[in-house]
């Protein structure tokens, strides 16, 4: 019997729940988001495929054509090169783009590589991977609705993207659906910490630009790591 169950909780959207008693050191649940982005201030120090970070690992690999993500080995970038949402081939080009759209603004550069991830994942649907349409459906039903914040955003933004990943029509990510996806990271993702030692230097870093912290949490640019969209 499972540990725990999804309910929808009033005045809260869904919750994780326990159906019995849990004992200690029990792996409650164990599966992965739907997306995972890292920032753009921590591209060069987590992987992007499993959030590793890198320091910490023997055979860490930087992309040389995108130069915009990092990979602990090997094994990890030809995982994520198999997956279109992560980093293959389209994804990596778009990835290059990032610098030149959005400059000096790291927050919206971060916004911009989950928004790739996201139009890939929906671009895969189109190439007939079932798993993805799932998926996909699962991130549009996450709690949030488009904001006038978000929609100010996604005016920047969605030009932004449709120009990063080659959609010259425009159409694959409308203005209104990359808004809500906006909200939905906000309220659905988690954020994991920098090292200690490295979370002062990553301040600095972000803090010469006008970029934020992620997910919000103003002040606090060392969450530099975040999941793109949290469990269905």
């Amino acid at each position: 019997m499972s540990a725990v169950e999804i309910k929808q909780l009033p005045g809260k959207g869904r919750g994780l729940v326990t159906t019995r008693k849990i004992e200690a050191g029990e792996i409650v649940i164990s599966e992965e988001p739907l997306l995972l982005t890292v920032s753009q201030e921590a591209k060069d120090y987590a992987c992007a495929n499993c959030m590793c970070w890198l320091e910490r690992c023997t055979g860490a690999v930087a992309c040389q054509s995108c130069r915009q993500v990092a990979f602990c080995s090997a094994a990890c970038q030809q995982q994520a090169a198999a997956r279109p949402w992560v980093h293959a081939e389209a994804t990596c080009r778009a990835y290059a783009a990032i610098p030149t759209l959005l400059p000096n603004d790291l927050e919206a550069q971060t916004n911009l590589r989950f928004l790739i991830q996201a139009a890939a994942m929906k671009a895969a649907i189109a190439a007939g991977h079932q798993q993805q349409q799932s998926d996909y459906a699962v991130l549009l039903s996450l709690i949030g609705d488009p904001t006038t914040a978000a929609l100010q955003q996604a005016a920047v933004l969605q030009p932004a993207v449709c120009e990063a990943i080659g959609d010259s029509s425009s159409t694959l990510l409308q203005q209104q659906e990359v808004a809500a996806l906006l909200v939905k990271e906000q309220l659905n993702s988690y954020g994991l910490l920098a090292p200690i030692r490295h979370q002062q230097s990553i301040k600095q870093h972000s803090n010469s630009s006008s970029s934020s912290s992620s997910n919000g949490d103003q002040g606090t640019p060392a969450r530099t790591l975040r999941g793109g969209a949290l469990y269905p």
